[in-house]
């Protein structure tokens, strides 16, 4: 039985009212806020950090993942976020990295596409807090969210905890961008933790410099795609995927000699165990950006959860030291890293799948596979592979779409009821919050955008007509979103939505 201390009861003093208030800024949370103002909604943006942006911000994340989807990439994203996009692209800030020339070799580009999309990072977040100003979003940055005010069942704000102690925020709706549904949870709404102790894992990204690039891409052209030796593929099959706990295709090959010969010494293992039963290793060069790379660490499913402080804080503190040990090991023996070092480490970790809500429907396989259609739609997603007759009959549920070619994944609505936590009311939940079903890939970050800016228009539709989200006019929401570009389906779709 866990052991309670009763903490005394206390008055708290509001220090801010608003009409929508968006937990978390990240990409999701950013989108949310800026679609929430410009849809005429008073809006505050919350967070931990001192700074907006999320995985595109001091997490350092950077890839524009949207190229997964052909038709969409043409297309482009509505809204405030199409919008901020197209700005971001006309002052730079988003430029082409060769991903062929990197990575895992995955022949993702199709025909006439550029190389891989990046943000850049400093220019992502200077023009987020130049929009945000112009939107008069109130910002509350440096803050953590700590809890829900809950009356009579509905959301009606936060509590958080500020350099003067604990304060309320009020709001008419409330949208939580957390990543981990942490104010649905707090509210006592329905949520899910299933995915929180899998075996999806943590990544860390940080950024190295001193790297002669020119010489360390010759050394893995010369290396990277030569045949293992009989001895290497044992090693591989007996050592570094009994390390791993499965068989990983993307390790970096043109080390392997390198590896095995510091694993065998003991001066250093490209696979480190974790206290716990995790273990964490180095992704690629290549794979995100060119000097950004990524720790992750796994574990078995229920070993380890992300929610626990714990568990979080040993598996951080060993992807750091992983971080800097596997730099160490690069200046030693490959080409071009002679003088690396870590130059930047991002403030945080994060996670592909945590705590969800349970929203008032949960998008099955089935849905999306077989392209279902939903009344209260807001928004056609795809995937990124195929769940079809041809993958399984070769042994697997799913297959990579053929991007080369530019095949298309299924297209699958996205009902407004998937952003409602089931229990209370006055919230909605956005990006990795609502990715229950991981068939429909709701982590990604051009959904998580779509589906922040989705949730901020419903929140402000919201607040706007005095209602709960769930009794929004869901066609007055539809016709404003596909007004403001958001893809809700064909010509015939929509004239069969009756919003044509």
């Amino acid at each position: 039985m866990t052991r309670v201390i009763q903490e005394p009861a206390r008055e708290v003093p509001v220090l801010h009212e608003t009409e929508v208030l968006v937990a978390g800024a990240g990409i999701a949370g950013l989108y949310a806020a800026l679609e929430a103002a410009a849809h005429g909604a008073r809006t505050t943006l919350v967070d931990e950090y001192s700074t907006v942006g999320g995985n595109y911000g001091p997490g350092l994340g950077s890839r524009h993942d949207l190229w997964q989807s052909p038709r969409l990439h043409d297309r482009g994203l509505g809204g405030q976020v199409g919008d901020f996009l197209a700005e971001l692209d006309r002052r730079g800030g988003i430029r082409t990295f060769d991903f062929i020339s990197g990575g895992d070799n995955v022949p993702w580009r199709w025909n006439g596409m550029a190389p891989i999309p990046v943000i850049d990072r400093n220019e992502f977040q200077r023009l987020a807090l130049q929009r945000l100003r112009e939107r008069e979003v109130s910002l509350l940055l440096s803050t953590t969210v700590a809890g829900a005010i809950v009356v009579d069942n509905t959301v009606r704000g936060v509590f958080v905890e500020t350099p003067e102690g604990r304060r309320a925020v009020l709001a008419r709706v409330v949208v939580d961008t957390t990543g981990e549904a942490d104010v649905a949870a707090a509210a006592g709404a329905e949520t899910d933790e299933r995915h929180a102790s899998d075996e999806s894992g943590m990544g860390l990204f940080f950024r190295v410099e001193g790297v002669d690039w020119e010489e360390y891409e010759a050394f893995r052209a010369r290396e990277r795609d030569k045949p293992l030796s009989a001895d290497e593929q044992r090693w591989v099959e007996e050592v570094l995927v009994e390390a791993m706990q499965m068989v990983w295709k993307n390790y970096p090959r043109e080390l392997l000699p390198f590896i095995m010969a510091d694993w065998e010494s003991g001066a250093f293992r490209y696979v480190a165990p974790v206290p716990g039963g995790a273990y964490a290793y180095k992704i690629p060069f290549g794979t995100h950006d060119q000097d950004v790379t990524t720790v992750e660490v796994r574990w078995p499913a229920g070993k380890l959860s992300v929610l626990n402080a714990l568990d979080r804080s040993t598996i951080e503190a060993a992807a750091r030291q992983h971080a800097y040990d596997t730099i160490d090991f690069y200046s030693r023996h490959v080409p071009g890293f002679s003088k690396a070092r870590v130059s930047q480490t991002a403030p945080y970790m994060g996670n592909r799948w945590s705590r969800t809500i349970v929203p008032d429907y949960t998008l099955t396989e089935k849905d999306i596979v077989d392209e279902r259609r939903f009344d209260d739609v807001v928004h056609v997603l795809t995937t990124l592979y195929k769940y079809d007759e041809e993958s399984r009959s070769g042994g697997s549920k799913r297959r990579l779409i053929d991007l080369k070619n530019r095949e298309e994944g299924h297209y699958f609505d996205m009902p407004l009821r998937q952003f409602l936590p089931r229990g209370v009311e006055g919230l909605l939940a956005a990006g990795r919050s609502i990715g229950r079903e991981r068939t429909a890939s709701l982590r990604w970050r051009w959904i998580a955008k779509v589906t922040g800016g989705v949730a901020g228009m419903a929140a402000a539709e919201a607040a706007t007509a005095g209602v709960p989200p769930r009794e929004v006019d869901i066609r007055s929401l539809q016709r404003a979103l596909a007004e403001a570009g958001y893809y809700l389906g064909e010509p015939d779709r929509l004239a069969e939505l009756g919003i044509a």
